[in-house]
């Protein structure tokens, strides 16, 4: 049985996603050791005139959950990008 399942994304919302990638890889508050998109869940949303790009770090087996959606695989972070130009225009990290 073939268990495999496609998961379609619109180009637009891909593009938001690779912008977000590259200023969440640059971001000196983020360790470096943090930065392994394997270790996060994305999100993307639309509002308005922007996309969201939301980034939630995964927890080790039996690790409790912080305040803010920190672990110790990753920083949970939000990224804002305005849909005409593509440009980040905000950065919330949750706290």
């Amino acid at each position: 049985m073939d268990d495999s399942k496609e998961i379609g994304v619109p180009g637009e919302l891909m593009k938001a996603f690779i912008v977000a990638y590259e200023a969440f890889l640059k971001d000196p508050e983020i360790p470096k050791e943090k930065r392994r998109i394997e270790n996060y869940d994305i999100g993307l949303s639309q509002e308005g005139e922007y996309y969201m790009v939301f980034l939630a770090p995964t927890r080790r087996p039996g690790e409790p959950m912080r305040p803010g959606g920190s672990t110790e695989l990753g920083k949970a972070v939000r990224f804002k990008i305005r849909k005409k130009d593509y440009q980040v225009i905000d950065k919330l990290f949750y706290r």
